[in-house]
């Protein structure tokens, strides 16, 4: 069943969560290296990363844009790493997206996405609502520290 896996993936992985996870020698992949290396206009990439859903996306572009973030939905091994950092993020191992924090984007770009994205996993799973919230108090915090 391994369809069923990939659309587990792809429903678990949003375009935002990708673009959070992307990274080019450990630093943070911006806009314009995705749009470079996925060959879609800044445009798409744009509105791709800031999507909280594949929904309406083409598969073409949907491979070309996760292939660029370096996630590969097919390969256990790229999906294990991604799962790992995901699951760990917030646990108390870490402080979730640290690396994004350093960035001179972290206010304007990636904090919100974060906090989007971590909202629409609420949405998603009221059970974790509690745990979600106390993970946006923390981003909080480290926003206040960069300052």
């Amino acid at each position: 069943m391994p369809e069923l896996k990939l659309f587990k993936h792809l429903h678990s992985y949003p375009p935002a969560l990708c673009f959070l996870l992307s990274k080019k020698r450990g630093q943070p992949m911006s806009i314009e290296d995705i749009s470079k290396s996925s060959g879609l206009n800044i445009g798409k990439t744009i509105a791709l990363c800031n999507a909280m859903s594949w929904q309406g996306v083409d598969v073409y572009e949907l491979h070309a844009f996760a292939k660029a973030c370096g996630i590969d939905f097919l390969n256990a091994r790229s999906m294990n790493r991604a799962e790992c950092y995901v699951r760990h993020t917030g646990t108390g191992l870490r402080t979730p997206f640290a690396r994004l924090s350093k960035s001179p984007d972290w206010d304007t770009v990636y904090l919100p996405l974060i906090v989007r994205w971590l909202r629409s996993q609420a949405e998603q799973s009221p059970l974790r609502t509690n745990a979600i919230q106390q993970l946006i108090q923390r981003l909080d915090k480290l926003k206040r520290l960069n300052l």
